[in-house]
């Protein structure tokens, strides 16, 4: 896991596969450690040769490192063991900060069909971050739903969709401009980029 803040909950997947030719059935999941839990699918589940997701949640109730064993019984008595760790650290203080990468590549697309990126903002601050605002310039545009969005909780993320449709082939450029209530940057403009590329044509 990485950091998760004090009194908040982070989710890690763990991926379990067969190596034997007949299905096994999982009967319990028990944790070493009560902050790291199994949560989901419930017990008794199925695996088999295609891979099975299973979601491993950490609550940490002090700062500092934690670790844990899973061990997982099969109904026939096998048992595998999967190691857990992670990390609690203080919930931030102070005003809302928008932690937001310094740029955003859409990487190679082409002309007349829109591309979707989604990504992430972090509120890195101690207080509530409230959006009003997020537009984009040039080729590109953000997705709805329309700001305001819902108020960030500190240490919290949101999820902005943004799309790209080129009408020419060529490099393409364009700022995504996000308002906030962030005192230290109220108006951030963070540079998008990418490549509209012509359709191959179709082979005769």
């Amino acid at each position: 896991f990485n950091n998760i803040t004090v009194g908040q909950s982070g989710t890690l997947t763990v991926t379990l596969q067969l190596t034997g030719a007949a299905a096994a059935t999982v009967k319990t999941i028990i944790s070493s450690n009560p902050l790291f839990a199994a949560t989901t699918p419930a017990t008794p589940f199925s695996v088999s040769a295609s891979r099975t997701p299973l979601t491993v949640t950490f609550t940490p109730a002090a700062t500092g490192p934690q670790g844990g064993v899973l061990i997982i019984t099969t109904v026939d008595g096998s048992t595998v063991t999967v190691n857990v760790s992670g990390t609690g650290v203080a919930a931030p203080t102070g005003p809302p900060k928008l932690s937001a990468p310094t740029s955003i590549g859409f990487g190679s697309v082409s002309v007349g069909k829109p591309a979707m990126l989604t990504v992430q903002f972090t509120n890195a601050g101690g207080a509530a971050l409230n959006v009003s605002s997020a537009t984009a310039g040039g080729a590109f545009s953000v997705v709805p739903p329309s700001t305001p969005f819902t108020p960030v909780a500190a240490g919290s993320a949101m999820a902005v969709t943004l799309q790209l449709n080129a009408t020419a082939a060529g490099a393409q450029s364009g700022h995504l401009t996000v308002a906030s209530n962030d005192p230290a940057n109220p108006s951030l403009s963070i540079p998008l980029i990418g490549t509209a590329l012509n359709a191959a044509a179709n082979a005769l």
